[in-house]
């Protein structure tokens, strides 16, 4: 059972030395339970951590006091496994009622009492001083703390900016956003024109937030970029469409080129026109739509106003009626 115990400990250490404060925490936390004095030291250890996160996140600490917050919180820990070990070696007695005297016996004036063992009196010393100790040096680590940060907020502001690429594909507007931050997520928001969104006294969570953009109505095949990791408040995402690139080549019915026809894909999607040897190229965003309407004109007469198979082949050679 010691043997275990050693193993438990070292494992506690080890995890102290790597820096994997919360894993430590966490092995921890199953010997120090609830009413127990170290259990409360381990929670004061805990929100010191929280604490030094935050102060992190929101560059409100140099990374000198950083680094000595840090090995304070490490330092508070290997006192809590040294305080476990001497319990493991050196268990307490739990307290025993003394039974009553009858009263018709007479108690002796000389009782002689029982001496408790040298080693336990020692190990109990040590563990109270110990605690004591851990104590002042938590306290002393959470008002230093709040010095340092007296106005740590609780809640941030967060400004997005989302910007298409590429820009010149007349999708129109972005339609509702919804951001997820944290265990946060927001109402959908209708993106404005200029593509930057406010958002007031957002929640943090934890240092560990992350932000997720959703854009329900934006039919196209997409992929949202972050652009500006280290930005706090200011973020910027790129909003990168798919796209697929159709040219071909429109023939009069005689297989002769045709110069000069202006095609238009869904309305205004895209546009190109013939070149002298009757070439055309259009780049349309991925929305997997299997037609899609193809306008034909020349000199604003339209010749062709049909629905085309929305594949290369179909626009390899394409005919005008005259």
């Amino acid at each position: 059972m010691l043997d275990d115990l050693k193993k438990e400990f070292e494992q506690i250490r080890q995890a102290i030395a790597d820096g994997d404060r919360e894993a430590a925490m966490e092995m921890l936390s199953l010997r120090c339970t609830p009413g127990d004095p170290l259990h409360d030291s381990l929670i004061l250890l805990d929100t010191r951590l929280s604490n030094l996160q935050q102060s992190v996140i929101e560059g409100v600490i140099s990374r000198e006091d950083e680094n000595i917050e840090r090995n304070g919180i490490s330092k508070g820990l290997l006192h809590l496994v040294k305080t476990l070990e001497a319990r493991a070696e050196h268990p307490l007695e739990s307290s025993h009622q003394v039974p009553e005297t009858p009263k018709a016996q007479p108690v002796a004036e000389h009782s002689e009492k029982k001496p408790t063992p040298k080693s336990k009196l020692d190990a109990r010393k040590w563990a109270i001083a110990a605690g004591l100790l851990f104590t002042a040096l938590t306290i002393w680590g959470i008002i230093s703390w709040a010095f340092r940060h007296p106005s740590a907020p609780i809640t941030r502001d967060l400004s997005l900016q989302l910007a298409m690429t590429p820009s010149d594909i007349p999708i129109g507007p972005l339609g509702k956003v919804q951001i997820l931050i944290g265990k946060y997520t927001s109402e959908q928001i209708n993106v404005p024109s200029n593509g930057v969104l406010q958002l007031k006294n957002i929640p943090i969570q934890s240092g560990n937030d992350t932000v997720k953009i959703l854009l329900p109505d934006l039919k196209y095949k997409h992929e949202i970029v972050w652009q500006n990791r280290d930005a706090k408040n200011g973020l910027k995402y790129q909003i990168v469409l798919k796209t697929n690139t159709f040219s071909g080549k429109v023939l009069r019915p005689d297989l002769r080129s045709a110069p000069n026809v202006e095609l238009e894909i869904e309305g205004g999607l895209a546009r190109d026109t013939t070149d002298a040897e009757g070439n055309f190229s259009f780049v349309l965003p991925d929305w997997g739509a299997s037609n899609v309407q193809l306008v034909m004109r020349r000199a604003g007469k339209v010749i062709v106003n049909r629905k085309v198979g929305l594949n290369a082949a179909v626009f390899k050679d394409l005919k005008t009626p005259d």
